[in-house]
């Protein structure tokens, strides 16, 4: 049943009450008035209303925590810590102006606290910095806050997205599942998770059959899913998202025996009879469609499964036996107090950040030449920000929600991994602790099977396919290649021809002008051009694998050196012919043989010294790469992979840009020197 915003709000008047009459004086999410100890203000944005995601569950343990901080005489000292609290709607419009409105507005905000959705914290952390304030949520799970770049002052104490697919993947390698698909609505959230656990199926050996998106109607991908036969689906999308999945799947019987889905653990309980919209289904069928289904649901834990003292005095089971009392245990109301652990931790972090920096700030002369408390903090102080920043990230303690610590601003923590059973709620079944590095992952209770038995990732009436995978490299075709050898040959012979002319006649008057020597130069130069191409276009299905190597080297020498010898002999000689002719001197210059071959050999000598460092420092290698996969047409079940062969180094582009610097600069030069020749002969 849709609630209303009225309702909400008497859920957590009542939450608030009964904490007052459990603990005496509770501490308001709201500013109070009187009281001597100086007020710190964090500002708090919550979803109240609205679609997609509600902060209601986090107040119970916002205000118990806000209650044991100012209570405590060894945290914060001569402070009270209060928060005032902003319904954002889910919306990251909103969230954004309602931030500039704590900004704007009195009192001095010195921390705030995010329990928005993703996309509202996205908004919320990618502005807050700007005025020098740390934000810090208790439910914002989206890979896309972990760029430092765009979010520099953000926390969270929940566990990142991304961090849980190792978890969805050790359930598939449990079970013996090798075939499986995803389906995500079309939201950065959900497309950066699911590029990642492509990359994790991909290391287990687990074939990803088909990764589907949608953005308003998933029937369509539902039914591609269908005909792939895919029988596990992991599934990426916000609660009315999922409702319309459900609502399809359920027509083409993916929801029942034999299929098994995989969602994320963020939704409230009885999440598919909240804020029921327009569908093809009605909310009855919906209901059988999802409870047949058995999904998991794959979260950070929420409760530590131990019974350890928390930081406020009390054991995990007495925190959450108090929020059940709150509510009466009422299942109903029991779903927007999923979530106060983290709400409760949250307030406990902040509260130690700032209690950590108070030491800092007595002992540190900043760069105006005071020292700082806590109640100096102005929007403008980045340098009281950054003790702030830099004391969050040493804060450690054991919380409602377990170990409570961060690293660059993420919380890696336990994975719970829950059931929907008969009774529609969902059932811890399992967590995943990385810390337990043989065993991460382990079963506290019974998993319920559709049907009594592990479905398979397959229809078991269906033979399975063995798929053959036939290598091919991509070459140069023969036919191209011995036409090219027989045009390079021909290229060689024309050129001795030139040489063997050039010699025979070198004391001719004509040939002798044009300096015989430095001719041969050029001519050797372009055989040496001519014969790379013999080396470039063999392959390892003509010579050895060891052979293709040297000829990766060979080919990168042949075309460098032959270029500088024909090029560089050009050059000199057209560098005479501007010495001489052009330039304007009182004494006519002798631009000798001698001189002329020495620029050669100068030349020759940086190009001869880039590609032996290359040589040396980073050794051309012979690699195959695969080009693309595909079935073959003329054999069932067997898919061609097109590779080929390159020859690469580590470094290749700043070699390459090493020779392209120096010939570019000859060429210039070169043109130059033309240019300014060019009406010598006339």
């Amino acid at each position: 049943m849709l609630l209303s915003i009225e309702e909400n709000m008497s859920i957590v008047a009542l939450l608030s009450g009964l904490l007052l009459a459990i603990y005496g004086q509770a501490t308001s999410a709201y500013p109070m008035d009187g009281g001597a100890e100086i007020p710190l203000y964090i500002g708090g944005l919550l979803p109240f209303s609205g679609g997609g995601w509600n902060g209601i569950g986090l107040l119970p343990g916002m205000n118990l925590a806000l209650e044991q901080i100012n209570r405590r005489k060894d945290v914060l000292p001569g402070y009270q810590l209060r928060m005032i609290t902003n319904d954002t709607q889910c919306n990251p419009e909103l969230s954004s102006r309602m931030l500039l409105d704590y900004v704007y507005r009195e009192p001095q905000k010195i921390m705030i606290f995010d329990g928005d959705c993703s996309r509202g914290s996205e908004a919320i952390a990618g502005t807050a910095h700007y005025w020098n304030l740390i934000s810090i949520s208790a439910t914002a799970s989206t890979p896309a806050l972990s760029n430092r770049v765009k979010y520099p002052r953000f926390y969270r104490t929940c566990p990142t997205e991304l961090s849980l697919n190792p978890v969805r993947v050790a359930i598939m390698k449990e079970f013996g599942w090798t075939r499986v698909a995803t389906i995500h609505s079309k939201n950065e959230v959900f497309s950066l998770t699911v590029d990642d656990l492509a990359s994790e199926l991909k290391e287990a050996n687990i074939t990803l059959i088909s990764s589907e998106s949608f953005v308003n109607n998933p029937k369509n991908q539902l039914e591609s899913l269908k005909k792939q036969d895919v029988k596990i689906i992991v599934a990426f999308m916000y609660a009315h998202e999922a409702r319309k999945v459900f609502c399809e799947a359920s027509k083409l019987n993916m929801t029942g025996e034999g299929y098994v889905w995989m969602l994320v653990g963020w939704y409230q309980n009885k999440w598919w009879d909240e804020y029921f919209g327009r569908f093809d289904c009605t909310k009855e069928e919906l209901t059988e469609a999802v409870g047949r289904s058995n999904y998991f649901a794959i979260k950070g834990q929420e409760l530590s499964s131990t019974d350890e003292i928390t930081i406020g005095g009390g054991t995990v089971s007495e925190y959450d036996e108090y929020v059940k009392n709150l509510v009466n245990n009422d299942p109903d109301s029991l779903r927007y107090t999923i979530e106060y652990a983290f709400g409760y931790d949250t307030v406990w972090a902040i509260a130690l950040a700032l209690n950590g920096s108070i030491d800092v700030l007595k002992t540190t002369t900043f760069s105006d030449g005071r020292m700082r408390r806590l109640e100096d903090f102005t929007y403008d102080d980045k340098e009281m920000m950054m003790v702030f920043f830099e004391s969050l990230a040493q804060v450690s303690f054991t919380g409602v929600t377990g170990l409570v610590s961060f690293e660059n601003g993420e919380r890696v923590g336990i994975t719970i991994i829950r059931q929907l059973r008969e009774d529609l709620l969902e059932q811890r079944i399992g967590d995943f602790n990385p810390a337990h590095v043989q065993d991460p992952l382990r079963w506290t209770s019974d998993i319920m099977w559709p049907g009594g038995k592990v479905p398979l990732d397959h229809t078991p009436e269906e033979p399975e396919v063995n798929i053959t995978i036939a290598a091919f490299h991509v070459t140069v075709g023969q036919t191209t290649f011995i036409t090219m050898c027989a045009l390079a040959g021909a290229g060689i012979l024309l050129s001795l021809g030139f040489l063997v002319f050039n010699i025979k006649f070198r004391k001719t008057r004509y040939v002798k002008l044009s300096s015989p020597n430095l001719n041969n130069l050029i001519i050797t130069g372009g055989m040496i051009v001519y014969t790379s191409i013999f080396f470039n276009g063999v392959d390892t299905q003509l010579v050895s694998l060891n052979f293709k190597a040297v000829c990766c080297q060979l080919n990168v020498w042949m075309l460098s050196v032959g270029f500088v010898l024909s090029f560089g002999s050009m050059f000199s000689k057209t560098w005479r012919v501007y010495q001489v002719a052009v330039l304007q001197t009182p004494t006519r210059e002798v631009v000798t043989d001698v001189l002329m071959y020495t620029m050669v050999v100068v030349l020759l000598l940086i190009d001869v010294g880039i590609l032996t460092a290359w040589q040396v420092i980073d050794p051309m290698k012979l690699v195959l790469k695969e080009l693309y996969t595909m079935d073959d047409p003329t054999i069932p079940n067997q898919l061609i992979s097109a590779k080929i062969e390159l020859c690469e180094s580590g470094y290749i582009t700043y070699w390459l840009h090493a020779l392209y610097i120096f010939k570019g600069i000859l060429f210039i030069l070169g043109a130059f020197l033309v240019w300014e020749t060019r009406k010598v002969m006339q």
